[in-house]
């Protein structure tokens, strides 16, 4: 893992949940609060000159947000439509982050989102990449890249 890749998906994370999500990022200050539990998640997979997936995590406060930015009205929104929003930030936050890290000549092939719960995912498939928190005005988000070279 280096510096330079956590950056790259930092800044990806963070223009996805600004412009997609419309939600702020806190930039400065403290590291990300510990309240909230990160109780719903996304994965993205990828193959290609990479290959490897991306896991998403929110807090409850993050996904009711992203939902009803992203679809431009209010609660209550159902399971399904919550998955889609998460689903389609990690798949944006996965294209970008990837782009960033290795080149946008890169050949990629990127899955459909899939959710993940709470608990234990597929992440010790392959070496951590990259890491990210965010601390978001509506909660927290930890964002994940594992990836080794095919």
């Amino acid at each position: 893992m280096s510096a330079h890749r956590d950056v790259v998906l930092r800044t990806a994370a963070t223009r996805a949940f600004e412009e997609l999500g419309l939600l702020c990022v806190r930039q400065e200050g403290p590291p990300p609060r510990v309240s909230g539990a990160l109780r719903a998640g996304a994965e993205v997979s990828f193959t290609g000159s990479l290959e490897g997936h991306l896991i998403l995590r929110v807090s409850r406060g993050v996904l009711d947000a992203i939902t009803a930015n992203m679809l431009g009205r209010e609660g209550p929104h159902s399971a399904s439509l919550r998955s889609d929003a998460l689903g389609e930030l990690a798949n944006v936050i996965c294209g970008s982050a990837l782009a960033g890290c290795v080149g946008p000549s890169a050949r990629l092939s990127l899955g459909p989102p899939a959710r993940i719960g709470a608990g234990r995912s597929t992440e010790e498939r392959r070496p951590l990449y990259a890491r990210a928190s965010l601390d978001l005005e509506a909660g927290r988000a930890d964002v994940r890249l594992y990836a080794m070279s095919a």
